[in-house]
């Protein structure tokens, strides 16, 4: 019985989308319900001060009016306090929603009552004639007040004055505003705002659904693309569309998968390059074997077989030594430059291929007392790869050569110079061959891809191939770490160099480790 323990994704909401129309309207709602209810606030106290600068107002001009004294039509004193309130209200005209109450007599039971009424409803009358309302405005401690009524809220004054203007109980002026139909008016705007807020709401939450799908877009087209990928198929790409943070990251991703596409081919190739170069050595080693296991065979026959297991095993043993010293190409310690002599490097290379390869004949071209910052052990790794894959298809007319030089320019394209100045030195290593003339494309495909392993398409892990082994492989990879380069060229008389240039001057950082180049130098004179 098998489990399958795949689980799907956890939802731990409302899709992305929702989420944000929700937020842009919670707060626009937020927003527009504060605009609203602030604006009622403040139409509301702008009718509260209207209404008591209204009555302020009124009572100070009947005050004036009183001191006075004077009947303006006849410019003679008043009569009466009751003939002083008619010619006043006869002058008046009140505010909307006021009524303007004069009371001839110390109580409003008994005495007169005038009224100018502009109250909507009849509210001021029903008021002037409510002679308990009427004589509690009249008797109470304070000059004024609000009364909320049956219609509606109602800010009042009273003064007392008498026909000369002086204070006394011979006359009274209420003064009451209603402001109900003011607040009504009030409520109503406050309703339209609030209807325009809503509507300009739902408009918002249109507006964000819309941009927040286009914003959304290609991250949904980046999961459709995810979802397309597979351990076989890599080549779907995310649409990039404008040149926002969200394009950037389409841009990001693609370059993610180029990369990973580029390193599952890499690996492909690495897989199929190891497994055709063990192939050969394994079948010697097999032959071998059978030999080796059949009572019949020879001495001699079996003296073979174990030279061909020997050198079955010793080629799949630097095969192996080759993948895995690719295969850590790209780690920060793959080199360690230091400051070394040149010529050590080419004299121990020089001495390695005489001894492993006597039937040859080998020529050493020296730079002379040249220091250069390299990895020794890499770069004569390198050589050690250039001299047996020139052994192996020299055709033997001219010895093989092993040479150095000092450069100055670019690597690849630098020119000879001795006497280079100490600052924007190369050092060229090669070893030369006769054999069949290269045409421009053998030379290129021998090193493979050639381009910097920084170029478009490289990344960590990824292996350059080599059509004829991965020693050539590995030469690229050293001269690519040490930001050199790696070259192959062939003249029409059949010489064939393979070499790599390196710069010679200390990368930054390295100050301090003369010491260490001194015992790594003494130590490569010592072994050679």
């Amino acid at each position: 019985m098998t489990t399958d323990t795949t689980k799907a994704p956890h939802r731990t909401g409302a899709p992305t989308r929702w989420r944000i129309v929700g937020w842009i309207v919670l707060t626009t709602a937020i927003a527009l319900l504060a605009v609203t209810v602030t604006t009622r606030s403040v139409l509301l106290g702008q009718v509260a001060d209207r209404a008591n600068a209204s009555v302020v107002q009124e009572l100070d001009e009947f005050r004036t009016f009183a001191a006075e004294g004077v009947d303006p039509t006849t410019a003679q004193p008043f009569e009466s306090t009751q003939a002083m309130l008619d010619r006043y209200l006869s002058r008046q005209t009140p505010a909307t929603g006021e009524v303007l109450i004069g009371v001839a007599g110390q109580d409003a039971a008994g005495a007169p009552v005038l009224y100018l009424d502009n109250v909507g409803g009849g509210a001021g009358g029903r008021l002037a004639t409510d002679t308990a309302r009427l004589q509690s405005m009249l008797d109470a401690p304070q000059d004024g007040g609000i009364w909320d009524s049956p219609d509606g809220e109602v800010r009042w004054g009273v003064t007392r004055v008498d026909a000369r203007g002086s204070a006394a109980d011979g006359a009274a002026l209420v003064v009451a505003h209603f402001t109900g139909r003011e607040e009504d008016g009030v409520e109503r705007e406050a309703l339209v705002l609030f209807a325009v807020a809503a509507g300009g709401l739902l408009l918002t939450a249109g507006i964000a659904w819309l941009v927040a799908g286009r914003i959304l877009r290609p991250l949904h087209q980046m999961r459709r693309a995810a979802s397309r990928i597979s351990a076989t198929d890599l080549s779907a790409r995310v649409p990039v569309e404008g040149d926002d943070d969200v394009a950037r990251l389409a841009l990001a991703i693609n370059g993610m998968l180029d990369r990973v596409e580029q390193a599952q081919h890499d690996q492909q190739t690495f897989a199929t390059q190891a497994q055709r170069h063990l192939d050969g050595p394994c079948e010697r080693v097999r032959g071998a074997v059978a030999v080796l296991a059949d009572p019949q065979a020879d001495p001699q026959a079996r003296e073979r077989a174990v030279r061909d297991a020997e050198d079955g095993l010793a080629e799949m043993r630097r095969t192996m030594d080759s993948l895995g010293t690719l295969a850590r190409q790209h780690t920060p310690d793959f080199v360690r430059p230091v400051e070394v002599m040149v010529d050590d490097i080419l004299t121990r290379a020089y001495a390695e291929a005489t001894r492993a390869r006597p039937d040859r004949r080998w020529d050493l071209v020296e730079a002379g007392a040249v220091r250069a910052w390299i990895d020794p052990a890499r770069v004569g790794e390198a050589l050690r790869r250039l001299w047996e894959n020139a052994a192996e298809h020299a055709q033997g007319r001219r010895a093989i050569e092993i040479g150095a030089a000092v450069l100055t320019g670019t690597p690849g394209q630098a020119q000879a110079d001795v006497d280079a100045p100490a600052r924007g030195r190369f050092v060229r290593l090669w070893v030369a061959n006769d054999g069949a003339p290269l045409t421009q494309e053998e030379a290129e495909r021998l090193y493979g891809d050639t381009r910097s392993s920084e170029g478009p398409g490289a990344g960590p892990g990824a292996i350059p191939s080599a059509a004829p082994g991965f020693g050539l492989a590995l030469v690229r990879a050293v001269a690519d770490a040490h930001h050199g380069s790696a070259w192959v060229e062939s003249d029409a008389e059949g010489l064939t160099r393979f070499g790599l240039d390196l710069p010679a001057d200390p990368p930054v950082g390295a100050a301090g480790t003369d010491r260490l180049a001194e015992e790594i130098t003494e130590s490569m004179r010592a072994e050679s």
